[in-house]
């Protein structure tokens, strides 16, 4: 049997109830991909907890904009200029929600 815990300070400053449990919740994840029986304290600018809520929005972002059809695939010829098209192809996925941010 393995533990792996996340630990955060809980200040006036930490933000309501859902951010502490969320936080919390980050660094038991970072704790477990450390390893078996791991500790992981959360300090304000860690990087291994930003970065990981990082991956986690990505991954919710791209489940909404699959289940929200909001996926398109562009395919283009390789080739060069000149000569008939090889059987290769460059493919392109794109989301449309991003897209227009980006714009």
């Amino acid at each position: 049997m393995g533990v792996s815990i996340g630990v955060m300070r809980v200040a006036a400053d930490s933000g309501d109830l859902k951010d502490v449990f969320r936080i919390a919740d980050v660094a038991c994840r970072v704790a477990k991909e450390q390893g078996h029986n791991r500790i992981h304290l959360f300090r304000p600018n860690d990087l291994t907890v930003t970065r990981r809520e990082r991956e986690i929005d990505w991954v919710q972002r791209i489940g909404r904009a699959v289940s929200e059809d909001q996926f398109v695939l562009y395919g283009q010829w390789i080739g060069r200029w000149g000569v008939p098209a090889t059987s290769r192809r460059t493919v392109r996925c794109c989301c449309i929600s991003e897209m227009s941010r980006a714009r």
